[in-house]
């Protein structure tokens, strides 16, 4: 009974040292554990933020989302990159809420950052770049 039980364990172990090595050949599957594992933290958070703050439980995401907006950027409460908000998706409030933010650095993810300045500045620049509201969408402000 011990031999199959140390058969079994071992079996299972490979299987799962085989699951990791995958991830060695495929980083985006290592990417994805960890972005989903950071999102869910940062809600986690928000949410822990907003009972504490006025004690209601939000339903979903979205609502959790929108009341933390509500209570903490919208009042100045939290600091960048977690303060950043547009008020609405109006090309004439783009130019003018993304300037600040774009403002932040001029970096690329491509590259390593060698200072916390680059480093600090490369999300704002790549994901944020000038393509944002040139698309023709957002032409009503």
């Amino acid at each position: 009974m011990v031999f199959r039980l140390k058969q079994r364990l071992g079996k299972r172990f490979e299987e799962e040292v085989q699951f990791f090595k995958g991830w060695q050949k495929d980083k985006k599957g290592v990417a994805r554990v960890g972005i989903v594992t950071w999102y869910y933290g940062v809600y986690g958070a928000a949410s822990a933020m907003i009972a504490a703050c006025d004690g209601s439980f939000p339903d979903n995401h979205a609502a959790t989302a929108q009341q933390w907006d509500r209570q903490f950027p919208a009042n100045g409460l939290a600091r960048a990159p977690f303060g950043d908000r547009l008020s609405n998706l109006l090309e004439s409030t783009l130019k003018c809420e993304l300037a600040p933010i774009r403002a932040r650095g001029k970096h690329s993810l491509t590259t390593v950052p060698a200072t916390p300045e680059q480093a600090w500045g490369a999300a704002p620049s790549t994901y944020l770049a000038p393509r944002v509201g040139n698309s023709g969408i957002f032409k009503r402000g």
